[in-house]
């Protein structure tokens, strides 16, 4: 214990010369004043700059958060806009098979209705041919002269 009074004593008695003293004076506070800022204000303004990241960081998330339902209502109507393309696209493919089938039916009918026409006018062509006899056919071509012959005779007037 007595040296630390010693050391105390000699250390005391060394700030009271003139040279240590005029040294100390302009150290001592370039000493405190970087102690200071090494150990109070440099922690302080650090927990200070940590502090206020937090409170930036928990404003961005609450305003984050603020935004979410309106991000929601985004979410619902872009799946709405999505199920109603996939709607008007399945619309357009049955709108497109069911005119493809139409179109087929009214080609099936006009093709029918080109070859009953035909088989119909066939038909009574031979029907018509068959029941022509030589007699008949002898009676028209003289009937037919004699027609001729009285228009000619008419127009000679």
């Amino acid at each position: 214990a007595l040296s630390y009074f010693f050391y105390f004593g000699i250390a005391w008695a060394f700030t009271k010369l003139p040279p240590v003293r005029r040294f100390l004076d302009n150290r001592v506070p370039q000493l405190t004043n970087r102690l200071n800022e090494m150990y109070y204000v440099g922690p302080i303004q650090q927990k200070k700059d940590h502090i206020s990241a937090c409170i930036a960081a928990a404003q961005q998330t609450k305003d984050m958060i603020q935004q979410l339902p309106k991000l929601y209502d985004v979410q619902i109507e872009n799946v709405d806009l999505q199920l109603e393309n996939n709607y008007r696209d399945r619309l357009k493919q049955a709108f497109t098979e069911v005119k493809s089938r139409l179109d087929c039916q009214v080609a099936l009918a006009a093709t029918k209705a080109e070859l009953e026409k035909d088989y119909m006018i066939d038909w009574i062509t031979n029907q018509v041919v068959q029941n022509i006899t030589p007699d008949l056919e002898k009676k028209n071509i003289q009937s037919c002269l004699a027609q001729l012959q009285t228009l000619s005779k008419s127009a000679k007037i």
